[in-house]
C-alpha cells in the first residue's frame, strides 16, 4: 500500500470517526485517535503549496464550532463535530 492511500484512509476513517464522536458520543479516546490520524494525514496529504489553505480551514471550521453552538438542538451536535474534524486533516 503507497503512501497516498494511506493518507487518504486516515483522513476518511478520522473523519467517520469525529461525526459518530460528535454525535452520539464523547470518548476519551477518540480525541487521541483523531490527532495521531490528523498527524498522518498532514505529513501524506498536505504540500507546501496547500499549507496556507489547509490552515485557513482549520481556523474557519473552529470558529464556526463555535458560533453554531447558538442554535439550539443542531448547534450543539455542530459544535462537537466541527472541532473534532479539523483533527482529522
Amino acid at each position: 500500500m503507497n503512501l497516498e492511500k494511506i493518507g487518504k484512509w486516515a483522513f476518511i476513517i478520522g473523519l467517520v470517526i469525529a461525526v459518530l464522536a460528535g454525535l452520539f458520543f464523547q470518548p476519551a479516546w477518540a480525541v487521541w485517535v483523531l490527532a495521531i490520524l490528523g498527524v498522518i494525514v498532514g505529513l501524506l496529504n498536505i504540500t507546501a503549496e496547500d499549507t496556507r489553505g489547509f490552515l485557513l480551514a482549520a481556523i474557519a471550521l473552529t470558529l464556526s464550532a463555535t458560533a453554531l453552538n447558538t442554535i439550539p438542538i443542531v448547534g450543539t451536535a455542530f459544535s462537537y463535530v466541527c472541532p473534532a474534524a479539523c483533527f482529522c486533516w
